[in-house]
Order: C-alpha cells, then sequence, then structure tokens
C-alpha cells in the first residue's frame, strides 16, 4: 500500500494525488445522491463538496458530517471514504516527514 500511495515516503504527493481522486469521486457521488438530514427541522444547506471534505479529512469538521446522514449502501461509501482519508492523510504525513528529514 505503501509503494502505491507514496512510493516507501519518497513520492508524498501521490497520496495527495489519491486524496484528491477520492474527494472528486465523493463529491460527484453526493451531488447525484445528497443525504438526508439527520434533524429534518431546520437541517444546513447540503453542500456535497463540503459533507465530502467532512468525511474524507480526519481532522477538520465543517459541521456536514454531523448533520446529515447517507442512506442506504451510501452509507458504506461513507465509511470507506473516512477509512480512506484516514489512511491516505496519515500515510502523506508520514511520507512528507520522510522528505522533510532526509539525510
Amino acid at each position: 500500500m505503501q509503494d502505491l500511495t507514496v512510493g516507501y515516503g519518497y513520492r508524498p504527493m501521490r497520496a495527495v494525488w489519491w486524496l484528491c481522486v477520492i474527494m472528486l469521486s465523493g463529491v460527484l457521488l453526493f451531488t447525484r445522491r445528497p443525504s438526508r438530514p439527520v434533524d429534518p427541522g431546520k437541517p444546513p444547506h447540503f453542500q456535497a463538496a463540503i459533507y465530502t471534505f467532512d468525511l474524507v479529512l480526519p481532522l477538520v469538521d465543517f459541521g456536514q458530517e454531523q448533520a446529515f446522514s447517507p442512506r442506504g449502501g451510501l452509507q458504506w461509501v461513507a465509511v470507506v471514504l473516512v477509512c480512506l482519508g484516514w489512511l491516505l492523510a496519515t500515510t502523506a504525513a508520514a511520507g512528507a516527514d520522510r522528505v522533510l528529514r532526509r539525510t
């Protein structure tokens, strides 16, 4: 996995490109099939891009993930996006650290 994503730490931009591809896929998917609000009383406006960023980027909270819930099979897509986001973000950070510490 590390060879595919960051080339064992020598190509951290690969993980960044993978993150971009995953985010674009999520944005396109959630634009076509938006998630339903958790509280139907007064939900914020659903924005597919911000919702996808909220799922994929592990330490950023835009509030969309808590306000909306995906339906059916999209629940599994959301779980996969969260897992891939954690994996690729930590891999990119480790790869960037390796590049910065070269001797």
